[in-house]
């Protein structure tokens, strides 16, 4: 809870001010604490993602782009606007906030159907889902909280202005390129733009709007308009062996394989011949900076897909710290050191671990 209330910071603002303009209760921005502690990186094991945990389904559904490029479910501004849409709907058609919340994490579907089999039952003798029955639960209750914390013992949560501008590119930039301009590292950009999933920006969009750090406006400005248009990206490269087929390059790299036959224009997936370089869409500068923070196996293959700041972890039901160092490219002693764990097969659901 303190770590989503100090993640919340940097967005509730931001995010009030979307659900003012929508009309909505300030409280329903208790719901990003409790889906993803305000972490634009968090994703479930049902595969939701960003601040508000929208599967890839609804996001679509809701006008939010997710391909290869970006996945604007991370993008804070977008998917908070996606979610005020989504629950101003949801409460048009249930007429009550803890029926939309529920509605929210089971699915409209469901709410329907066990309202229909007990049409006068409240919201706590519904047939619904146990995760939402207790979603609801836990939504209460950190409504009370965020609205006296220190009554509870909690800090309040500040409200920070947005402290980034937004910058429009032309054409597609390496996101190190954008980071050496401002004089800053790739991970502070990275944690501005969390849509973006290749450390680049959309080859396909000329008017894209980077957000960029409000010290480094001017800097970025001068030193960006002395980078050739042919240096702004420079794409990662793999040297065909003997052997290679596209589907194996695929496999190695996690590249879908019409994206490499687009960006090298082949014909034919068999048109690969030894010894020439294969395009891969990476940019060169930001597949360097992931082999030296290991995103990425020995054998070459991605590790995360798509790539991510790994902040911390919280244990469920069933997992071992083997298969969470996997997870993280990391060993299991790296991880005892970094939570001061004595036992390699002890750890309990709901535990915080520190990723090293």
């Amino acid at each position: 809870m303190l770590e989503s209330f100090r993640n919340a910071e940097t967005y509730l603002a931001q995010v009030k001010a979307v659900f003012d303009r929508a009309g909505l209760p300030n409280e329903l921005c208790n719901l990003a604490l409790l889906e993803s502690g305000f972490n634009p990186f968090a994703y479930s094991r049902a595969g939701a993602a960003g601040i508000w945990q929208f599967m890839e389904s609804t996001g679509r559904l809701l006008g939010l782009q997710v391909n290869w490029w970006l996945d604007e479910r991370r993008d804070p501004e977008k998917s908070t606007r996606a979610a005020a849409v989504y629950l101003k709907r949801l409460y048009q058609v249930f007429g009550s906030w803890p029926l939309a919340i529920a509605a929210y994490n089971a699915g409209e579907a469901k709410v329907l159907r066990a309202l229909r089999s007990r049409p006068q039952a409240d919201i706590w003798s519904l047939p619904l889902p146990r995760e939402s029955r207790h979603l609801v639960s836990a939504f209460m209750a950190v409504t009370l909280i965020a609205a006296d914390p220190e009554a509870y013992l909690f800090p309040s949560i500040g409200e920070d202005s947005p402290s980034y501008i937004k910058m429009p590119l032309d054409s597609c930039t390496d996101l190190t390129v954008i980071a050496r301009a401002c004089d800053t590292n790739l991970e502070e950009i990275l944690a501005l733009n969390p849509e973006l999933n290749w450390g680049c920006t959309p080859p396909d969009r000329t008017d894209y709007e980077v957000r960029l750090p409000v010290k480094a406006t001017y800097r970025f400005e001068e030193a960006f308009s002395k980078v050739a248009p042919e240096e702004r990206v420079v794409w990662a490269r793999h040297k065909i062996q003997k052997g290679d087929t596209l589907s194996r390059i695929s496999r190695l790299y996690r590249v879908p394989i019409p994206m490499m036959a687009q960006m090298n224009h082949l014909s034919s997936p068999h048109s690969l011949r030894v010894g020439e370089d294969l395009l891969l869409p990476i940019p060169e500068g930001f597949r360097r900076w992931a082999a030296e923070r290991r995103l990425f196996s020995r054998k070459g293959a991605w590790a995360s897909f798509p790539p991510e700041i790994p902040r911390g972890y919280l244990v469920r039901k069933g997992d071992t710290l083997s298969a969470i160092a996997r997870h993280y490219c990391v060993t299991v002693k790296e991880l005892q050191e970094a939570n001061g764990l004595k036992s390699r097969t002890m750890i309990r659901p709901g535990t915080h671990l520190r990723i090293p």
